[in-house]
Parts: C-alpha cells; structure tokens; sequence
C-alpha cells in the first residue's frame, strides 16, 4: 500500500518561491495547509518527518502538477489530501476539508494515524517465500507465487510491501 499526499501547490522553482514568500508574509491566506503544516519555511518539520519514517508503507509527497500527470483520473479532486494506492486502484484516505480544518503537526499526525487505522485493521498478509508483508491478501498471493515460480522477488509488487520494524 502507498501513501500519496497531494500539495495544492505546483512543484516550478517560481512557484516554490512564491508559496515560500506567501507562507511567511500571510501564512492565514496560503492556500495548503498541508504544505504550510509539514513545511513551515524551507525544510520538513522534524516531527512530521520522524512520523513519515516510522510508517509502515511507502508515504510519496507530490505536488498538484505532478499529480495530475500520474492521476489524470484524480486531476479534479480538491486538495491538499492524502490517498492510498495499491495494486487495484487509488482512493481518497484524508479530504482537503479534513486537512484545511488542523490547526498544527499534532493534529494533523492524529488525523493520520486515525484514517490508517480505519483504512488497515491491522491485518498484514504474508508471502510465505520470501516473507514480506502486504495490507492485501491478493498482492501477497501474487508475490508468492512470483517468489516461488522464479525463486526472486518482483520489483513491482514489493513496491506494495508494508514497512516493518523499521525496515
């Protein structure tokens, strides 16, 4: 499973100067409080970056150009938000009413942790060859067949593999 967060904000250098610009002088007004939470100036609030590193799935950050160019389906969903993607399709995890509403990197942690738990029940299916772990039944069936017809793993469906234990 892969966490998508979507910034509502274009990832141009002039586009970057100018959220960087509207962050510091009319923080109230900037238009994504994803990017205003996780990035208050330049760089990526440590808490939020220890929270990311620590979950068990692959977490992407993109801005709403590139978003739009890998989902063109998605292009017309209102954001910042966060989607979940596996091998089936992409859903909305977290809208942009939800994550406009937090106030701070606490909160927005809360929100978070909140939705996985819904979104996972904390099941983790295995593939009995190689040992890695899915949040579905079906990617893990098809890894262990990978695994055991070509006694290797499958770069595309480990992809999908659930973090553990740090790894």
């Amino acid at each position: 499973m892969k966490l998508i967060f979507v910034y509502n904000a274009d990832s141009d250098f002039i586009s970057s100067l100018k959220d960087i610009t509207h962050k510091v002088v009319s923080p109230k007004t900037y238009p994504c409080n994803l990017c205003r939470i996780t990035y208050p100036y330049i760089a990526m609030n440590k808490e939020w970056k220890d929270f990311i590193a620590l979950l068990p799935y692959q977490v992407v950050f993109l801005h709403r150009d590139e978003f739009g160019k890998q989902y063109v389906n998605q292009k017309s969903m209102s954001l910042p938000a966060l989607f979940v993607e596996d091998a089936s399709d992409i859903r909305l995890l977290i809208s942009n009413e939800e994550i406009n509403k937090v106030k701070n990197i606490s909160e927005l942690i809360k929100i978070t942790k909140h939705s996985l738990q819904i979104q996972s029940n904390s099941v983790i299916y295995r593939c009995s060859e190689c040992g890695l772990g899915y949040g579905e039944k079906e990617i893990a069936e098809k890894c262990q067949a990978w695994c055991k017809e070509h006694k290797s793993c499958n770069l595309d469906l480990i992809k999908y593999a659930i973090k553990e234990n740090g790894n």
